[in-house]
This record gives structure tokens, sequence and C-alpha cells, in this order.
């Protein structure tokens, strides 16, 4: 009975620690290099960006500018689905399948749209303290 128990502890600890491993590395300053549009479009410029905070707020925007979007965004860890909600609504808000997500990489997928991100080490808009 003991070794049931404790496998199933060890069990509900590996997932958890797993959903908020895939959690924090979702959370931070992206930018988008490429979006492919169906099988016939691609596009490879690297001009937007997004940050998720860790409290679920979304901002985006041009890179270089202050975000012009804001909202919210949030995980789905049973479908593997990332939720992305703006304040004032516009086609990019909807629910993005991830198919590639690493500490550098995230590739997630709406409809027949991929967009590709690289997670940046650091917000080139936050101020020094």
């Amino acid at each position: 009975m003991r070794i049931i128990v404790a496998s199933v502890i060890v069990i509900f600890l590996s997932f958890g620690f797993t959903t908020i491993h895939k959690r924090k590395k979702i959370v931070g300053y992206w930018e988008i290099y490429k979006v492919e549009v169906g099988s016939d479009r691609t596009i490879e410029s690297r001009n937007k960006y997004i940050i998720l905070h860790e409290d679920g707020r979304l901002e985006g925007g041009r890179i270089g500018r202050v975000p012009k979007k804001k909202g919210a965004w949030k995980y789905d860890r049973k479908n593997n689905i990332l939720t992305l909600s703006s304040e004032k609504k516009n086609k990019d808000d909807g629910d993005y399948g991830i198919l590639q997500l690493d500490h550098s990489q995230m590739k997630i997928k709406k409809d027949s749209v991929s967009v590709f991100l690289e997670k940046m080490d650091k917000n080139p808009l936050e101020t020094k303290d």
C-alpha cells in the first residue's frame, strides 16, 4: 500500500513539475521571425514581439517601440494550447497549438497559420534600475 501511495505522489509531483517547467518556458520576451500561411506563403521578417508575463498579462508590438497590444494569455496543459486575447479584439486572438517549445524557440499554430518565435534573453524596452 505504501508503495502505491508513494508511486502516486511521485507521479503527481512529476506531472506538476513538468507543467510548471513548461509554463516557465513560455514566460518571457519573444520575437516573431517567421509566419507561414498554409503551404504557399512564408513571411520571414523580424519586426514584431510579444511579451508573456508571469502573471498572465500579454503585451506586444513592433520591435523597438512601446507595446500597442495588451491583453492576457493562458496555457492549457492538458491540450498543450496557448490562448491569446487582447483588450482590443483582433485576428491574432484565439487558441494556438504549441508544436515546439524549448528554452529559445516556440512554434505555435492557429488554423493554417504557423508562427515561429525566438525567445530573447532580455526585453530591450525594460529600463535599468
